[in-house]
């Protein structure tokens, strides 16, 4: 973590510190991350919002997978000509029995009907089994395909942006060359020749069990 980092409490802090009639402006760039933790934010935002706070954002360059969420979650979106954005269904990981998968499968499905679809939704120009085609097949939007699925504002202009990481690049079905290239890779495991085999202990302990012959 950098001295820049926020953590969620400081961003909960700094907006329940917001008023009517100010504005958060976001600078999207991200792959993603955590379900309840994009979950979270967009609740805080709903809440400044509510009070009459203005949340503009800007993909500076790439809104997947939760990130995507924080972009549409605002009242105001603005895309470039060179940004991207990715829908999916949630991800999550799971370990136990029938039920505690049973349990993982039924949160990962509340999540997407409840919070995620909803989100789409209020900045959707197509219908909701357009968006949730798009969720199924895990979609990967450039500026005009932004603007014709979603109510965004395009900014004729490109802005140049590092390319943003995500572990989970790599194991995602339709992820863009442009990512994979950045995408952390596994180190590639070292192989190891195996050791050549001294027989000369085995013929003198041969040796030895035929009297020296």
């Amino acid at each position: 973590m950098s001295e820049n980092d926020t953590d969620m409490k400081e961003f909960r802090d700094a907006l329940d510190g917001m008023t009517a009639g100010q504005k958060l402006t976001m600078y999207v760039n991200s792959g993603g991350g955590s379900v309840f933790a994009a979950s979270s934010m967009v609740s805080m935002m709903k809440r400044a919002q509510d009070r009459g706070v203005t949340v503009d954002a800007y993909i500076d360059g790439l809104a997947g997978s939760a990130a995507s969420w924080l972009a549409l979650a605002a009242d105001n979106v603005y895309a470039y000509r060179n940004s991207m954005m990715m829908v999916h269904k949630p991800l999550s990981f799971a370990y136990g029995n029938a039920i505690d998968f049973q349990h993982e499968i039924d949160t990962l499905d509340s999540v997407e009907k409840n919070v995620m679809l909803p989100i789409y939704m209020n900045k959707a120009k197509v219908k909701q089994e357009d968006v949730q085609a798009m969720v199924d097949a895990e979609t990967w939007m450039g500026a005009d395909e932004i603007a014709t699925a979603f109510n965004v504002e395009m900014l004729d202009e490109e802005k140049q942006m590092a390319a943003c990481t995500s572990e989970f690049f790599r194991s995602y079905k339709h992820t863009p060359m442009q990512y994979m290239a950045f995408s952390p890779r596994q180190p590639k495991p070292v192989e190891k020749k195996p050791e050549p085999v001294d027989y000369t202990k085995y013929e003198d302990a041969m040796k030895r069990i035929n009297g020296g012959n």
